[in-house]
């Protein structure tokens, strides 16, 4: 009984909790140790809590605002303007993804030089016309279908073909392509800028061409354009020099004791523009070498000009000239450094007369009065371990004959594109103007030597019965039967043919 009492005591209480204890005392942070034995009633948690959902007081705002009954009034027409609305947006997205889409302004295009120095340019000279042809390599990350075209080269003294249409790969990472233009070196403008140009004022034109039909010309700078800058001054330079410049008169003294002769060009202007820093070019050496100090050309003037020229061969005592005698010139500012090397863009080849080669030439006939000599190979053995760059090397004995000589000089030889002649005698000593000679050729690709022909022998005759001991140079050919059925037998008939 007393325990039941002291339960419905206890329930008694925890119904007046809220009475009993006010909100102040609740809430003061302390606990009342009295009430620890009050028990939990777990219907009463929550009780009280009658609070409406969300959803139910969007439903009752709804209906309160009159939209509820609206929609469902009108839910007909309402579902048709949304379907309609979905269609629109959808039909919208779609344009925008499928509009037709600008070309940018800039070309996303790079434009660089292909190929070696040697290799990248090519000229082609018909009369007063000259076409350069340039080989770029082309990286685009244009979008897919727009199609990218090159037009041509433009530059100081260039025009780029108007036909000219070269279509690039887009898909490859650096498609190479061909680039043409005329040069033109016919006006003073013209010439002045060409001959003054700098790699950077060289582009490209390209042509881009959008699927949606737009089309843009653009300029777009020549990255490494050195050797096209190079070619484009020397080859203009030397228009305006074959059109200014004359050899009025050359004077050849031959020298006692060697095979050497100086040479006095008289030079002449002819035109309006004035030629300074005017030297035989260090280009033309060994053979060719500078007499005296730059002179200065002025316009529609003469210099005297003085060179010395070695003698190379007997046989053709005016090969260094017959192309005309390479001068070096400071046509601009920065060709007068003192570091400035000879090079193609500063040199030009002044051309000597028929008449005047024969008179160099005849300077020269006390020295060269024997006869060539000649070389003729009576054994050829043919040594195998050929590689990418050779085909192999051959072990020559050669039979010898220099008229009036007493010994024959033959020099160690050099590489060139035929090959390497290597003596292993020198000097040879003849006994009546004969003698035996041994080598080794080291012979380039087959391909090649058809190409190059076959290298000779550089050597100088001496006559021990003349005073000094004068030596004649020559280039000597060789030849013979035996030589001709090896290089046959490695290379073809073709390679074969090649041998006297």
């Amino acid at each position: 009984m007393a325990g039941a009492q002291r339960g419905n005591r206890h329930r008694a209480a925890s119904g007046d909790s809220v009475a009993a204890y006010p909100l102040d005392r609740a809430l003061d942070g302390r606990l009342d140790l009295d009430d620890l034995d009050a028990p939990l009633d777990l219907d009463v948690i929550g009780a009280g809590n009658d609070r409406p959902r969300i959803s139910e007081q969007l439903r009752r705002l709804l209906e309160t605002t009159g939209v509820g009954p609206f929609v469902r009034r009108h839910r007909v027409p309402l579902v048709a303007g949304v379907l309609t609305a979905a269609l629109v947006a959808g039909a919208g997205m779609q344009w925008w993804v499928s509009r037709p889409v600008p070309l940018p302004d800039a070309p996303l295009l790079l434009v660089k030089t292909s190929g070696a120095d040697s290799t990248q340019v090519t000229v082609a000279t018909s009369g007063d016309r000259v076409a350069l042809s340039l080989s770029v390599a082309v990286a685009s990350v244009e979008r897919t279908g727009v199609v990218v075209a090159l037009l041509g080269i433009t530059g100081p003294g260039l025009t780029p073909l108007g036909a000219d249409r070269s279509v690039v790969d887009t898909s490859a990472t650096d498609s190479v392509s061909s680039v043409r233009a005329t040069l033109d070196c016919t006006t003073p403008g013209s010439s002045a800028a060409a001959i003054a140009s700098m790699p950077d004022d060289f582009h490209v034109l390209v042509s881009r061409t959008a699927p949606e039909g737009e089309t843009r010309r653009d300029e777009i700078r020549l990255v490494g354009a050195q050797r096209l800058a190079q070619v484009v001054r020397a080859t203009c330079l030397q228009a305006v020099a074959d059109r200014e410049l004359t050899a009025a008169s050359v004077r050849a003294t031959a020298l006692d004791g060697v095979a050497a002769s100086d040479l006095t060009v008289a030079v002449t202007s002819v035109g309006e523009r004035a030629w300074p820093g005017l030297r035989v070019s260090t280009r033309a050496l060994p053979w060719v070498v500078n007499g005296r100090q730059t002179v200065g050309l002025p316009a529609g003037g003469t210099v005297a000009i003085r060179a010395r020229l070695w003698l190379q061969d007997c046989a053709d005592p005016t090969a260094a000239l017959r192309d005309g005698l390479l001068l070096r010139t400071t046509v601009s500012s920065q060709d007068a450094g003192p570091g400035t090397a000879d090079d193609d863009g500063n040199t030009v080849r002044l051309r000597l007369p028929t008449t005047q080669l024969a008179q160099v030439a005849r300077s020269f006939a006390a020295v060269c009065s024997s006869a060539v000599p000649t070389a003729l190979v009576t054994q050829a053995v043919l040594n195998s371990g050929g590689s990418d760059t050779s085909a192999g090397t051959v072990e020559i004995t050669l039979a010898v004959h220099g008229a009036g000589a007493a010994l024959m000089e033959v020099d160690q030889g050099a590489d060139t594109a035929g090959g390497r002649l290597t003596a292993l005698d020198s000097p040879v000593h003849l006994e009546a103007g004969i003698g035996t000679l041994h080598a080794v050729w080291t012979l380039p690709r087959c391909t090649d030597l058809i190409a190059a022909g076959v290298p000779r022998f550089a050597v100088n005759l001496v006559a021990l019965d003349q005073s000094g001991g004068e030596r004649r140079p020559y280039l000597m050919a060789i030849g013979g039967d035996e030589l001709r059925i090896t290089l046959a037998r490695l290379c073809g008939p073709d390679v074969g043919a090649l041998i006297s």
